[in-house]
Parts: C-alpha cells; sequence; structure tokens
C-alpha cells in the first residue's frame, strides 16, 4: 500500500464515526437546566347544529347565529435539578403566566350580542416541585418545603413533549407512530392549570346562562382526555443555526377524543360564586382533529425548540340536567355541534 492510498484509508476511518453517531432527538438536559416554555392555543369556532330536549319532546327553536374565539396562554420557568436516563427526577417550575379569554358573538334574530370574559388561575407564580417516586412510578407534587397542596392535584410534570419521541432509535427521514394520548398530554400543557373565568359578563337578555356561558370555554383541545386514532411523525431534515443542529419532525394527526368536564363545568362556576340551577348536570364532549404540525428539536442540548399544530376541528357537546318546574322534575337535554380551527403553538428557550 503506498502513502496516498494509506492516508485516504486513515481518513475514511477517521471520518466514519462522526458521519454514524450523528446526534438522535432525545431528552437530556443537564443537571441544573433551566428552560423558560410558552405554550399558547388560539381556537375559533361556529355552531353548525343545535337542538332542544325537554321531557324527551324536541323544542323546535331557531337555531341561533353564533361564533367564538378562545385563547390560552401558559408561561413557566423550569429548573431539571436532577435528569437521570431522559426523565427528570427532580423539578422546580414556576408558573410566570396563566392567562385566558373568551368571546362569544350570539344573533338570535333580534340583534347581535357579544359577550367577552377573561380566565385566570390561583396557580400563577405558584412554585410546585415534581419528585420522582420510584415505589408509585409516578411523581410527588408538593411545594418547596415539601408540603402537599390541593391546588397542585392534576398537575402534569411533563411540559417537555417527551412522549413524541420516538421509543427506538432513529435516523434521518426516519418516521414513527406517536401514542394519541402522548399528543394529548402535550395539548393539556401542564395537566389541570385551574383556568376559570374572573367574571362572567351580565346576559340582560337571557338568551345564555351562566352555564352556558362557560360551556363555550370547553371549544379547547386543552380539555381532551382518552383518544384513539394515528399520529405519525416523520424526521424530515437537519438544519443549523448560530452553530446549533436541529432536527426538523413533520406531525399529522387524526384522532377522535372525549371527555367528561362535568367537574371542570362546576369548578369554573364556583370560582365565580355561581350555584347553577341545573340538577344532576352531565356534560359530555366528543372531539375530532385533524392536523398538521411541526415539532422542532433541539440536538444540542437535547430538549424541544418549538412545536406547532394547526388543526381543523370539530366538537359535540352534551349538556343534560334536571330542573324543578313548578313541582314537576323535568328532564333537560341540549346538544350542540360546533366547527372551527384551532393553533396550538409551544416554545423552549
Amino acid at each position: 500500500m503506498n502513502t496516498i492510498t494509506f492516508v485516504s484509508s486513515l481518513s475514511l476511518l477517521l471520518l466514519a464515526p462522526s458521519l454514524s453517531n450523528e446526534a438522535k432527538p432525545v431528552f437530556a438536559p443537564e443537571d441544573g437546566t433551566t428552560v423558560t416554555k410558552t405554550f399558547s392555543e388560539s381556537a375559533y369556532y361556529s355552531l353548525d347544529a343545535l337542538s332542544r330536549r325537554a321531557g324527551g319532546q324536541e323544542l323546535g327553536e331557531e337555531i341561533p347565529e353564533m361564533n367564538g374565539s378562545n385563547l390560552r396562554r401558559l408561561v413557566v420557568t423550569d429548573t431539571y435539578v436532577e435528569v437521570m436516563d431522559g426523565q427528570p427526577m427532580k423539578l422546580e417550575r414556576n408558573f410566570d403566566e396563566l392567562f385566558g379569554e373568551n368571546e362569544i358573538s350570539l344573533d338570535v334574530g333580534n340583534g347581535a350580542e357579544r359577550y367577552e370574559y377573561e380566565l385566570a388561575s390561583d396557580l400563577q407564580e405558584a412554585e410546585p416541585l415534581f419528585t420522582w417516586n420510584k415505589g408509585s412510578e409516578s411523581y410527588d407534587v408538593t411545594d418547596r418545603e415539601g408540603e402537599s397542596q390541593a391546588i397542585f392535584e392534576g398537575l402534569s410534570e411533563d411540559m417537555d413533549l417527551r412522549g413524541m419521541l420516538p421509543a427506538e432509535d432513529v435516523e434521518l427521514f426516519d418516521s414513527w407512530k406517536i401514542a394519541p394520548e402522548a399528543l394529548i398530554e402535550v395539548l393539556r400543557a401542564g395537566g389541570d392549570t385551574r383556568l376559570a373565568p374572573k367574571e362572567l359578563p351580565e346576559d340582560n337578555t337571557g338568551n345564555l346562562s351562566p352555564l352556558q356561558l362557560v360551556s363555550t370555554s370547553l371549544v379547547s383541545l386543552g380539555f381532551l382526555q382518552e383518544a384513539t386514532g394515528e399520529v405519525s411523525a416523520i424526521w424530515e431534515e437537519t438544519t443549523k443555526k448560530d452553530g446549533a443542529q436541529f432536527a426538523i419532525i413533520a406531525i399529522e394527526v387524526e384522532i377522535e377524543a372525549e371527555a367528561d368536564v362535568t367537574d371542570r363545568v362546576m369548578f369554573m362556576l364556583e370560582a365565580v360564586d355561581v350555584e347553577p340551577d341545573e340538577q344532576d348536570l352531565i356534560i359530555e364532549i366528543e372531539v375530532t382533529v385533524s392536523a398538521e404540525g411541526q415539532l422542532i428539536w433541539n440536538l444540542d442540548q437535547d430538549r424541544f425548540e418549538s412545536f406547532e399544530l394547526t388543526s381543523e376541528i370539530g366538537f359535540e357537546i352534551l349538556l343534560a340536567w334536571k330542573q324543578d318546574m313548578g313541582g314537576n322534575e323535568l328532564e333537560i337535554e341540549i346538544e350542540a355541534s360546533l366547527s372551527g380551527e384551532s393553533k396550538f403553538e409551544a416554545q423552549a428557550e
């Protein structure tokens, strides 16, 4: 072997490891890392169909024209005190911002009406501590002194989009399936963040009860629970920016989900000191989601950089209760079909 051939062969051997060891999308931030994460969702919808029944009899009322928009925004600062095998063992969270805003336009034939109200949370500026419990294989959620707090019930530690990563090693252009429940966890953005109206607008016409006003806030992907369908991902390209590498991952979604949101609505009514006249209340939603999006993974810092999902949504909402009508108990049902669009965004820095 001459000198030139030897040098060329040696160069190929030296290059081979760098080509085969391309960075992969994994979650592995260093201990002590602090990341600020911003999540937001804006949904726009219109009423497509409405039916009302009293005592099993259809009420042939004119369907109003109704359009609405819901906005929610959540900002947290997370400090990864300890991370092991791609999972936080201890995480400190600060709730920096919790905000929501709902708008409804309603026309029942005698002129348009507009309702607006804001949402806030008693978790604002809260500082929960998530500690992994190996025995229960779940997180204990306490304050920084280790004491449990009722307002922390329902919180979710995972705001890292870890469930959207592949279970096995992948290469550029590989695809994988994501569990629908993992996407729901992302859309719920921190779990039950206790958003509730600051106050409800007055409805002097009686067209919308407090229950109906609050129920419009359910047109959000943040309330979903069980889901079926398909969520797929493909690693389309790797890019560089300011010396850092990023995996560009395309996401496609076709899912159906449902949830019993009775307790959520009751919590929101209690927040504004409203006791509904409706008894034995049941509120259920069924949702279809068809969406496309993009996940950008920071390959240098081993965490998500951003996520965006644009969805076409369809909501079926059932409100059912019993009401006292002059000494007689009457069963009331309202079924509403709504459709619209939702845009969900997440950013880490």
